[in-house]
């Protein structure tokens, strides 16, 4: 009997790996399309990262041979063409930016102006009464209710209770 049922496991074991083991056409194809694509975007990437390459490379040589070449007449001319028009750029961000800090300033200063209505004060009830020493987080005075619990009032005007 015992022989039965260990013949009886282990075929069944042997079955399982041998269903397990083999895999199908169609998960082998997508195996390999997976793979396929993941090579071909490595060889993307490659590709682009060697044409970026290239052309910092080119961009570099040519600003050496640029600042390596004889200036002429002309090209002092030019060039002190364009430093007098990027200082005048210069200069015209610089008023912007001045212009923008003044605005930004002027809104500060209307936002520090302006008045917030506030609900008046909840009053704490009749019976409550004030627990001594013992301070809210902003150095409100407690308040114990009839019931035992505790509370401040916060700055907008509402009770806050404390947790035991």
């Amino acid at each position: 009997m015992k022989k039965i049922v260990a013949s009886i496991v282990l075929m069944a074991f042997t079955t399982l790996l041998i269903c397990n083991a083999q895999e199908t056409k169609a998960k082998v194809e997508k195996k390999k399309a997976k793979t396929e694509q993941v090579q071909k975007k490595a060889v993307k990437k490659s590709v682009e990262q060697k044409a970026k390459t290239e052309k910092t490379q080119a961009v570099s040589k040519a600003k050496a041979e640029k600042g390596k070449a004889v200036e002429t007449g002309k090209a002092k001319a030019e060039k002190t063409k364009s430093a007098v028009k990027t200082k005048a750029e210069g200069e015209k961000t610089k008023a912007m930016t001045k212009g923008k800090a003044e605005k930004t300033e002027a809104v500060s200063k209307a936002k520090k102006t302006t008045v917030k209505f506030t609900k008046p004060a909840e009053k704490p009830a009749a019976g409550d009464k004030i627990i001594p020493g013992k301070k809210g987080p902003e150095g409100q005075p407690v308040y114990s209710g009839p019931k035992g619990g505790q509370y401040y009032i916060n700055k907008n005007g509402n009770k806050t209770y404390l947790k035991k």
